[in-house]
């Protein structure tokens, strides 16, 4: 019996096992600090680490494609500049004889053309069978729009009829004994407006049905606007006819034949006045 007491003992008494031993055989105690979080804000901003992976980068689509290739194409070419309009060239120098025919009667004429590409002077002779007719000269300057009159005039004989005189810096024109009044560059007079026609006619390169259009100077000093329209002569198939077109109620017409084998050279002037022949100039070859 007292073994049975004794036995009972032992198994319900506290275990002689010491603490440590006890720690020890059983799953080591883990153990985690919790931060505790502040509502207060933060004395500094939170900074990016410097040494963080950047962000993906997106993957490209058509559009963003077409653009990075766009992008890396060079510039449009940006538009020529307008090209200047070409010289006006006038004829070489030289001296020809027209056919003349002055109301119904037949004469002779001289022209007489100089140029050394800065300065011109046109003489134009004539006489009939019966008279001589007064002479007409111009002398001006050549520029890239063509002929810049400076002085016109008739003579008959030593005795003046007709003088224009051109300032082209003041932009004036005065006629004989009158003021001067204003007129365009490149007005031209009587007689220079043939060879101003050549200039321009050959520097467009004038076709059937170009027109050209500048300013001439009355007898008087009067501006007159001349627009001139270039049209097929059957007659002429190789030359260039050019036909004023007179203002309304006019009943002067001017024709002019050019030559473009010689440098568009003035080879046929008809001036008729109410469908009556006034007079013209036929090139004598």
């Amino acid at each position: 019996m007292l073994l049975v007491v004794l036995l009972h003992a032992l198994l319900l008494g506290p275990s002689s096992t010491p603490l440590p031993a006890q720690m020890a055989s059983s799953a080591p105690l883990q153990w985690r600090v919790l931060a505790q979080t502040s509502l207060a804000p933060s004395a500094e901003p939170t900074r990016t680490s410097e040494a963080a992976a950047p962000p993906p980068r997106p993957r490209a689509t058509g559009e963003s494609r077409a653009a990075a290739a766009a992008a890396r194409q060079p510039p449009p070419a940006t538009e020529q500049a307008p090209r200047p309009p070409p010289l006006a060239r006038p004829p070489p120098s030289g001296e020809w004889q027209y056919r003349l025919r002055v109301q119904g009667e037949d004469g002779v004429a001289h022209l007489q053309w100089q140029q050394d590409g800065n300065r011109y002077r046109l003489l134009l002779t004539r006489e009939t069978s019966a008279k001589r007719l007064p002479d007409w000269q111009s002398e001006g300057e050549l520029t890239a729009g063509g002929l810049q009159p400076l002085r016109f005039s008739t003579r008959r004989g030593a005795r003046v009829q007709v003088q224009l005189s051109y300032e082209p810096s003041a932009g004036t024109l005065s006629a004989l004994k009158q003021p001067s009044h204003p007129a365009p560059p490149l007005t031209q007079d009587r007689l220079s407006w043939m060879f101003q026609a050549s200039a321009l006619a050959q520097a467009a390169a004038l076709k059937d049905g170009g027109e050209l259009q500048f300013w001439v100077a009355g007898w008087r000093g009067d501006l007159q606007p001349w627009r001139m329209r270039a049209d097929a002569d059957p007659e002429h198939p190789h030359g260039l006819r050019l036909r004023r077109i007179p203002p309304e109620g006019s009943l002067v017409e001017q024709t002019l034949w050019l030559d473009p084998a010689r440098a568009y050279l003035p080879v046929r002037l008809q001036v008729r006045y109410d469908d009556a022949e006034r007079w013209e100039l036929q090139l004598d070859d």
